[in-house]
């Protein structure tokens, strides 16, 4: 019996959208989902530009997946209902989310490679506590400095071509998996999150009620300064709960989903914003962290 129907968790969906992400997709978040998912979920991906290959088919150079039976794939192609342009990471997900049947939600990048038990230690940090008034998170093992002090420092590869799988999984097996700290939970929530419908929800009908968009993410922001957002958001619909789940792991081939990305990379119009948007709420707000 899975533990979503042990427990009553029910379905994951993850929502992944996709830019000039081939290789990433094929050698580092596919091959992981379907190696190391063991709870019922879907797989939303929208391909939001520069992917040769036809993601509604999950297939890349010709090379089918075995798709394991827990999960379910829903794809959304734009290349079959727009220009083809990118659309910027919020606008995606608004999109996925409207396709999404999961109680779940799982927002990773494709430069993230899943390891064993991710899904598993996500859900079972959330017991006990109330669903809409969390936000949740795997522990990111990156190779430089992260967000948070929480984050694991271990270099297996900053790229594609020198990422270190098997190293990888060499230290995992050895060294994490049954140690004392992965049973650990702590405050310091950053992407990727992981988040309850009825959150989503709520995120959704304030950002309706504020003409801030159709649907939970502000798409107003591209790529960059979304996840400040989203914590921002959530705080003030009354979470109190930003916890990381260390034994929910990622390997993070830090910033190689979001280097294609020219609109807002050096830019401060997406600070800007930030700070313009939540001065209506918070008017002794003058600066972003991240400026």
């Amino acid at each position: 019996m899975r533990l979503q129907r042990l427990y009553g968790f029910g379905m994951i969906s993850v929502l992944l959208p996709a830019y000039k992400s081939d290789d990433l997709l094929r050698k580092v978040f596919l091959s992981s989902f379907w190696e190391n998912t063991k709870c019922d979920c879907e797989l939303i991906l929208y391909d939001n530009g520069g992917n040769d290959e036809a993601l509604n088919t999950v297939r890349f150079n010709n090379e089918p997946f075995t798709k394991p039976l827990n999960i379910k794939v829903g794809n959304l192609s734009h290349t079959n209902i727009g220009d083809g342009k990118n659309i910027g990471l919020h606008a995606a997900y608004n999109k996925c989310f409207k396709l999404a049947k999961g109680d779940w939600f799982f927002l990773p990048h494709t430069d993230m490679m899943l390891l064993p038990n991710w899904d598993v230690e996500l859900l079972n940090a959330t017991r006990g506590m109330v669903p809409s008034k969390i936000l949740l998170c795997s522990r990111s093992v990156e190779h430089t400095k992260g967000h948070t002090n929480h984050h694991k420092i271990l270099d297996f590869g900053k790229t594609v071509e020198d990422f270190k799988k098997n190293e990888l999984m060499q230290w995992y097996n050895k060294e994490y998996q049954n140690s004392q700290e992965s049973q650990r939970i702590e405050v310091g929530a950053r992407m990727p999150f992981f988040l309850h419908r009825s959150l989503l929800d709520k995120m959704a009908d304030f950002n309706q009620k504020n003409n801030i968009c159709d649907g939970p993410f502000d798409d107003h922001y591209f790529s960059y300064c979304q996840d400040d957002d989203i914590i921002q958001t959530c705080w003030h619909l009354g979470v109190r709960r930003f916890h990381m789940a260390f034994g929910s792991l990622v390997y993070h081939l830090s910033g190689q989903s979001n280097k294609q990305q020219n609109v807002d990379r050096g830019s401060d119009e997406p600070y800007k914003y930030f700070v313009n948007k939540w001065k209506r709420w918070y008017p002794n707000l003058v600066k972003h962290p991240g400026q």
